[in-house]
């Protein structure tokens, strides 16, 4: 979980502008990072909502006979690099790798099904409204995601519409951006 070595940033700044990596599931060499952003997302109230894959989990499913799983024993198993243990970047590149060793060793897949739709919009909802503001680059990330997401796009018409209308002069002013607000609050209201 490399990215949240910034996390002397504002947490809602932080989340707002990274939330797209929870689109995707998450992989980490322990569950001490789920249950991080798990106590983050309940105290900041930000509606976190992803799959979470823990290789190292993987690694005792896949790999029985090694004597353990820790990072380094998984470099020398499968021959990769060595790495500064403990450096986050360093650890989060290193299970990255190993993930994809472990993919490749696997006899299936791995990696989960795609999460529900719903549940990632209501995501969404919560971490662009986690700081009572709504800005130009959510407003668009957010009719980005509904474009590519069609069914939900579907259900959501009138709310897609008042984002592509309102965006369409590529400006978001005070006004505009209360009003996406008060329609974020009642597209999640409908939801929940």
């Amino acid at each position: 979980m490399y990215f949240l070595s910034g996390l002397h940033l504002n947490p809602f700044q932080l989340f707002n502008e990274r939330t797209k990596i929870f689109n995707y599931p998450l992989v980490a060499h322990s569950l001490f990072d789920k249950q991080v952003l798990n106590a983050l997302s309940d105290h900041f109230n930000l509606g976190l909502n992803f799959d979470y894959i823990d290789s190292s989990e993987v690694a005792k499913e896949k790999l029985p006979n090694l004597k353990n799983c820790k990072l380094q024993t998984l470099v020398k198993y499968f021959g990769l690099p060595a790495f500064k243990h403990h450096d986050a970047k360093e650890d989060a590149i290193t299970c990255a790798k190993i993930f994809l060793k472990l993919q490749d060793h696997a006899t299936e897949k791995i990696l989960p099904s795609p999460m529900d739709e719903i549940s990632e919009f209501k995501g969404m909802l919560k971490g662009i409204l986690a700081d009572e503001q709504v800005n130009y680059k959510e407003a668009y990330e957010l009719l980005y995601w509904l474009e590519d997401h069609t069914e939900t796009c579907k259900q959501q018409q009138n709310f897609y519409l008042k984002i592509k209308e309102v965006l369409d002069d590529d400006h978001l002013d005070c006004i505009e951006a209360t009003e996406i607000k008060i329609f974020l609050e009642q597209a999640l209201r409908e939801l929940e």
